[in-house]
């Protein structure tokens, strides 16, 4: 029965692939261990559980957080994630990765805007920079060449000093 049901178990494109005696012992060892194989981990089973638990306080009582009793000790149960992939269209993939990268860009000539650590020279080497690469983006956050001086006339000027030593005037030695 394993040699009949091993070429179902383990399929393969050509019979010449199969290796009989490989096959029928992983056939015999998934009949032996099927309990093992196929149970479920005790981790997903918690954490459906307190989900479960969690959605009905929630329905219940509006409660946010669920205290689960674990051998020993009480702890705030956090309710696990899980994500999955979805297929998209090559052309929801080209709108999500242009959008993602200019998103990153813009936030790139945000930092180098706001930064603090950066000389106005340095400052405006960079924006120019991010102009000459990145001209769409810097329009968009720059519309007007105004919008660009203001980032620079807030900077402090030197003042001249308040008291000035005047220098004495020499006399000439004739008079």
């Amino acid at each position: 029965m394993i040699q009949t049901f091993s070429h179902c178990v383990l399929c393969c494109a050509e019979e010449v692939d199969l290796d009989e005696l490989l096959s029928t012992r992983l056939v015999s060892f998934l009949m032996d261990h099927q309990q093992e194989i196929f149970k479920v981990p005790t981790y997903l089973q918690v954490a459906v559980q307190d989900h479960i638990e969690y959605v009905k306080m929630a329905q219940v009582g509006g409660i946010t957080e669920v205290w689960c009793k674990y051998p020993g000790e009480e702890i705030c149960a956090i309710l696990p994630t899980y994500s999955y992939c979805e297929r998209i269209t090559p052309q929801e993939f080209e709108e999500q990765r242009v959008s993602t990268s200019q998103a990153a860009v813009a936030e790139l000539l945000e930092n180098i805007i706001k930064d603090k650590n950066l000389s106005v020279k340095e400052k405006k080497k960079k924006l120019k920079q991010f102009q000459k690469e990145y001209p769409l983006i810097y329009q968009n956050r720059f519309p007007t060449t105004e919008n660009e001086a203001v980032l620079f006339e807030n900077k402090p000027t030197i003042k001249q000093p308040m008291l000035s030593i005047r220098k004495p005037k020499l006399r000439s030695l004739r008079s």
